[in-house]
């Protein structure tokens, strides 16, 4: 939440009033997440305050603002923007086309919803890869980046039917993508910097009880690559004569040290490990990857098999156990751990979620039902808490995921997550085969369904900031309800300046979405903003944009003043000024009818008078035939002055004779000597044309 002065520019009105002792409250709702509120005193106790007291204690106003967008989050909201917009454009023109609404069969929708998914996941990614701090926003944009993930996992792992493992999404490469926010920072993740900065300077690694703990959770949630380079820390790996190891790993008759053979074996079978190709978090080429589930189960009793072999040769272990302890203990559990012992995975997992992901990895590869893989993570809630409440988000995320009950996986995330999650996840959700569900739903109380209700609470958080309120703009677009309206209410209530760019933007959007009475509108209020701060000719531009003559015509009268009877034009006629208004009266968009447009025809008409050429002679005089005879009048005497600078052939008869029939009824010197002037030009008109 924020509290910032309200501008000049936004000025208010009442909306409610709360009377309390002394002073008085009002509110007014702005932009979206937006309110102005003002307490002033009232006036029997404002007379009792010192003149000293300083003028703001007086009367104050703020604007409170909810949901507002930090750095990385507005980066993100450009970011998605125009994803979600071509996803969005992309459902509508299936549908015209006669397309169902969620259906996942056809090829093409399928794919757009999951390149928009993998689109989000990676602006997230992008968004935090480079954070150096741990600030609350950018843990919050990690832990929605790992939500988002986790949901789109389930949606789309079991749209695939090739998938070699069924429905079952791949949870533990998930868990490893998104380490840093289920653990609640960078140094609680398996593998943290200060860690690994630890080991780099520790002369026997393997006697710190942090490696071989570090080295059993990393084994236990299948990430082999990383245990195996953490078992290759082992001091003993330095001090071994390879020259001098037996082929075969045979203890009998060897010089090789015990914990070697050990070491040796373990990673032997560590780097057997069966996995499916592309899934899990073991990593490439140090683990055999297999492309069919059935071939990997196949291979897997074989690889159990040495397991247990290796884990009863208890002459090496013993042998071990002798010179290296530790090595023994940590390498014999390792064993236990793949074996799929759920007391030796409990021991070296850190919540139920890494011990869910050690169960899927060690004790059932071959899960594929989703009712199963629920009552796991039952068990494993029970037998371990959670360590924050991401955890918790996502232990509701998968349970309600397993049966894909929309309202439970936003119910989950909504105490966690930012409107710009909630505004997007729906349309993630509304691609399952299942189908949108309940989200399509008419809400009651909200006259529009769920989804509309998550994007119109989002665009209400862009709306205030003037960095985003056009993204508010765009996504209101696709609110089919109140779409329109949320859309009018914001370019109305847009905090216009003098410069009129805000205004430029907001009218091409308003001719983007083909709203003639809105873009008029905008045009009506910054016209009104101009003469207001006294911008006259500004304000008659844009009035003129909105075919608002009346208005258009008050503006100019900034330009001129009366004084009695004698209208005089202009406070100041510089040339420099004049030539401003010139340019100002040439950008006017002005009717053949001047009934309305007085200021028009008096400030055209000076403009006229002042540069006495053939062209502006003639627009003087269409300018007086376009006005009634009082204010002919009024325009003819500023063209007296000019008058001497006319020339044959200027102006026709008619017009001379219109001219010199407005000064007629003028009185006074120059008055007498332009009637000459035009009788002369008259007379020279008729010789010209008897000859």
């Amino acid at each position: 939440m924020t509290e910032e002065p309200v501008g000049p520019q936004q000025a208010t009105t009442l909306l409610a009033e709360v009377e309390s002792t002394g002073n008085r409250l009002h509110f007014h709702w702005g932009l979206g997440n937006e309110i102005f509120c003002c307490s002033s005193l009232n006036k029997d106790v404002q007379s009792t305050i010192s003149v000293g007291m300083e003028s703001d204690q007086v009367s104050t106003s703020t604007c409170i603002r909810w949901g507002h967008l930090g750095a990385i989050h507005r980066r993100i909201a450009y970011d998605t923007c125009s994803k979600y917009m071509e996803y969005a454009s992309m459902k509508q023109l299936g549908r015209k086309k006669g397309g169902t609404r969620h259906s996942l069969t056809d090829t093409g929708a399928s794919q757009g919803a999951l390149v928009f998914a993998q689109s989000v996941s990676d602006i997230l990614g992008a968004n935090t890869l480079y954070s150096t701090d741990e600030s609350d926003e950018t843990l919050q944009i990690l832990e929605e980046k790992a939500l988002w993930e986790l949901i789109c996992s389930f949606v789309f792992d079991s749209l695939v039917g090739e998938q070699p493992s069924g429905a079952i999404p791949d949870i533990s490469s998930w868990y490893k993508a998104n380490a840093t926010a289920l653990q609640g920072g960078v140094d609680q993740t398996p593998i943290s910097t200060e860690l690994i900065e630890f080991m780099q300077h520790v002369d026997v690694p393997e006697l710190e009880d942090r490696y071989w703990a570090t080295f059993l959770r990393l084994v236990s949630l299948g990430w082999i690559s990383d245990a195996l380079d953490f078992l290759g820390l082992h001091t003993a790996w330095l001090q071994w004569d390879s020259s001098n190891f037996e082929q075969g790993l045979s203890v009998e008759g060897s010089n090789t040290p015990p914990e070697i053979i050990v070491l040796e074996n373990i990673s032997s079978i560590l780097r057997r490990f069966p996995t499916l190709r592309d899934r899990g978090a073991a990593g490439p080429s140090m683990t055999r990857q297999f492309d069919a589930l059935g071939e990997m189960m196949s291979f897997r009793q074989a690889w159990l098999k040495k397991c247990l072999d290796l884990k009863n040769d208890s002459e090496m272990w013993n042998r071990c156990d002798q010179t290296a302890p530790e090595t023994s203990k940590a390498c014999l559990e390792c064993l236990e751990i793949v074996l799929g012992e759920e007391n030796a995975m409990k021991r070296s997992v850190m919540s139920w979620c890494e011990l869910l992901i050690a169960k899927l990895a060690h004790k059932y590869p071959d899960l594929d039902n989703l009712s199963e893989l629920k009552h796991m993570l039952q068990t494993c809630l029970v037998q371990m808490h959670s360590i924050n409440e991401l955890q918790d988000s996502v232990a509701s995320v998968i349970s309600s995921s397993c049966e894909m009950n929309h309202q439970g996986i936003i119910r989950a995330c909504s105490f966690s997550v930012s409107d710009w999650f909630l505004g997007h996840i729906t349309a993630i959700l509304e691609a399952h085969p299942s189908g949108p569900g309940p989200l399509k739903h008419e809400l009651l109380h909200a006259g529009g369904d769920q989804s509309e209700f998550y994007r119109l609470d989002y665009a209400s958080s862009l709306s205030p900031s003037p960095l985003t309120w056009e993204l508010a703009a765009k996504y209101f677009g696709f609110c089919k309800s109140h779409g329109k309206h949320a859309f009018e209410q914001l370019l109305d209530k847009l905090p216009l300046t003098t410069d009129g760019k805000l205004a430029h933007r907001a009218v091409i959007l308003a001719e983007t979405y083909n709203i003639e009475h809105l873009k008029y509108s905008v045009y009506k209020r910054q016209g009104a903003l101009c003469w207001q701060n006294g911008l006259y000719g500004l304000g008659a531009q844009w009035f003129s944009r909105a075919d608002d003559i009346y208005s258009m015509d008050v503006s100019l009268g900034g330009i001129v003043f009366d004084a009695g009877d004698d209208h005089r034009l202009m406070k100041s006629t510089s040339e420099n000024q004049l030539h401003s208004t010139e340019q100002c009266i040439r950008s006017l968009i002005v009717p053949a009818d001047l009934e309305y447009a007085s200021n028009f025809a008096l400030i055209t008409t000076k403009i006229c008078a002042n540069k006495k050429t053939k062209g502006s002679f003639e627009l003087a005089i269409s300018t007086i035939r376009r006005v009634d005879r009082r204010l002919g009048i009024q325009c003819a005497q500023y063209l007296m002055t000019s008058v001497f600078a006319l020339e044959p052939g200027y102006l026709d008869r008619e017009d001379l004779i219109l001219f010199m029939e407005y000064i007629n009824a003028s009185e006074g010197q120059n008055a007498s000597l332009s009637r000459r002037k035009l009788l002369e030009l008259v007379a020279l008109l008729d010789i010209r044309s008897m000859s």
